[in-house]
């Protein structure tokens, strides 16, 4: 008796675009600056707005991450509303960074924190531009 042949599941474009993206994105924002790191412990000017503005950058992120990972699940529109409330976060996190780090490390941090605000932004421009409606018929198929 022959080896029966099991048939490939058929994969729909849409759905192979969003695993890339998701992919893609999860690539990008894991190494953002001050995500798994303890920012509680940077050399830090101490007062207690930058104490507590610190200890809320792991959740700050957190947060936004969240909402960009579930937005992908969804449509065009809610992803590039949650890729523009990432861009909100990482500035409030920059922010952060710029007023409550000393030293060599505020300097490398905040210029990680720019990059990934311009790699984010780039995104945007690239999936949210305004788009014709032929490139949003071939799109859809």
């Amino acid at each position: 008796m022959p080896p029966r042949s099991i048939a490939p599941f058929p994969i729909r474009r849409a759905d192979l675009r969003r695993a890339a993206l998701s992919l893609a994105l999860a690539l990008v924002i894991a190494p953002l600056p001050g995500a798994g790191r303890d920012a509680a412990k940077a050399a830090k000017v101490d007062t207690p707005v930058c104490r507590v503005h610190l200890q809320k950058i792991d959740t700050t992120l957190g947060h936004a991450r969240q909402r960009l990972e579930d937005a992908i699940q969804k449509d065009l529109a809610a992803e590039c509303a949650a890729m523009h409330g990432q861009v909100r976060a990482m500035l409030e996190v920059r922010n952060i960074y710029r007023r409550c780090i000393d030293g060599q490390e505020r300097y490398e941090t905040v210029a990680e924190m720019d990059t990934s605000i311009e790699e984010t932004a780039n995104r945007i421009d690239a999936r949210c531009a305004p788009r014709s409606v032929e490139a949003e018929a071939a799109r859809i198929d």
